[in-house]
């Protein structure tokens, strides 16, 4: 924006930029007209107004969609903080109420946080939030800062190794991995030992939908292979595969926990070493002052912390 001179702000249309945030979200210029609510007409000339404004292009049409320019993406983030600050200052916070109000909270988890979370959240939410919906969405650590950006859902929760400075992310609770099997199908001495845990036939659980998981990458590290004989991305998909054949899954162990009681499966330690990981909340910090948001925020990590406690203890086959 410094390109425009401070004595004709007067004159600048503000709603170019409600307009230009919108673009940016959607990269399209139909999708960002239905986003703001004009018609497309409209999107079309408020663009070309930009252009003038900025002297660029700012978004280039390509088969994927309108791509911004280098310039519109040092634009993006100035403009919308702007905008952040206009409406907050503009528009009162509307008071929150959980036990009477009524609102829909969208939650990007993973298959396994779906899982281990969701039913003590709804739970917790039905008690202390009658009102309150959930949506789940699915992620991964790829896609669920994306998704936090173009609001498509209010937290996410996951393994998150970085965030930027548009975010905010607490902590949850630690895990590590633990082998799960059916007993009566999977027969061997205990303790597991590697040589076993090599011969055996393997399920391996890919959020990336391939036959490579978090625990072949360690393996791989020690210069080791496991046989891969199905991958899913799935964890529940890969407890019933346990249920009814004679092949191992190394899952992580909130989950296996969870299976290992609803299939009949038996849990042992890996018999090689594992690093625990971390699993966190994350979320755009422009909600930070938004009383729903915090309220829900708040509920999701006492209800994980509940389920941590839940976890503590676990039989070692």
């Amino acid at each position: 924006m410094k390109h425009i001179n401070p004595i004709n702000l007067y004159a600048f249309d503000m709603n170019l930029l409600v307009a230009f945030e919108a673009l940016i979200k959607e990269c399209s210029v139909s999708r960002a007209a239905e986003r703001i609510g004009i018609g497309q007409p409209a999107m079309s000339h408020a663009l070309s107004r930009l252009r003038d404004v900025f002297k660029d292009e700012l978004f280039i049409r390509t088969p994927s969609g309108m791509q911004p320019t280098s310039r519109a993406l040092e634009l993006a983030e100035p403009i919308a903080s702007a905008l952040d600050q206009i409406r907050s200052a503009i528009f009162e916070k509307p008071s929150f109420d959980p036990k009477t109000g009524r609102r829909t909270f969208t939650v990007g988890l993973t298959d396994y946080l779906e899982t281990t979370l969701l039913p003590r959240l709804v739970h917790t939410l039905q008690r202390e939030g009658p009102g309150m919906s959930v949506v789940v969405r699915s992620i991964d650590r790829r896609r669920g800062l994306e998704m936090l950006d173009q609001d498509y859902i209010d937290l996410g929760a996951g393994v998150f190794p970085e965030v930027s400075s548009r975010h905010r992310a607490k902590p949850l609770f630690d895990d590590n991995y633990v082998c799960l099997f059916n007993p009566d199908h999977l027969k061997f001495d205990l303790p597991l030992t590697l040589e076993t845990y090599l011969a055996l036939g393997h399920i391996t659980v890919s959020p990336q939908e391939g036959d490579v998981g978090p625990v072949d990458q360690i393996l791989a590290e020690r210069g080791l292979k496991r046989r891969v004989v199905i991958a899913t991305p799935r964890y529940m998909a890969a407890s019933f595969a346990l249920k009814e054949t004679s092949l191992m899954a190394t899952l992580p162990k909130r989950i296996a926990l969870l299976c290992s009681d609803a299939f009949d499966l038996k849990a042992v330690p890996p018999p090689f070493e594992t690093s625990a990981f971390e699993i966190s909340v994350v979320w755009n910090r422009k909600y930070d002052g938004d009383a729903g948001h915090t309220w829900f925020r708040e509920l999701f990590c006492r209800t994980a912390a509940e389920a941590k406690q839940t976890s503590s203890t676990w039989r070692r086959g």
